[in-house]
């Protein structure tokens, strides 16, 4: 699941991108609030991508993440952040011409079995920041 629509100002935006991916058909008991649990382990290592264009033809950032292993001083801080099922992508630079439909990838590599799940999509409307107009 992603937001809608995104809008950016200042040539930023930020998606974030949930999981809810659908329970085996084996596992038709739902929970006490009828949601149905999520069926695999939690993921361990993962990776992130960020596709741009309706059918996601081109990938603008990607990012692997591993929930295990220790982040020393040298690593480079990642441009995505995972936090209670969810990843958040941040993309800057951004102009209006960068305007589209952007798609969240979720790879999950580790443990098995290998999942992707691909965005609904979130369309990202970058305005021009010489002239931006809002109404009250």
């Amino acid at each position: 699941m992603q937001p809608y629509r995104v809008l950016s100002t200042d040539g930023t935006a930020q998606i974030r991108c949930v999981v809810h991916p659908r329970p085996s058909y084996h596992q038709i008991e739902p929970s006490h609030d009828q949601t149905p649990s999520y069926p695999f382990p939690d993921p361990e290592e993962l990776r992130v991508a960020l596709l741009k264009g309706l059918y996601g033809s081109q990938e603008l950032c990607s990012s692997n993440i591993d929930f295990l292993r220790k982040p020393n001083e040298t690593d480079v801080k990642q441009k995505g952040e995972a936090i209670d099922g969810a990843v958040t992508m941040s993309v800057s630079g951004l102009k209006a011409t960068d305007t589209d439909l952007y798609r969240c990838q979720i790879q999950v590599f580790y443990p098995p079995p290998y999942l992707q799940f691909v965005g609904n999509g979130t369309l990202i409307h970058v305005l021009d920041s010489e002239c931006v107009v809002f109404f009250s």
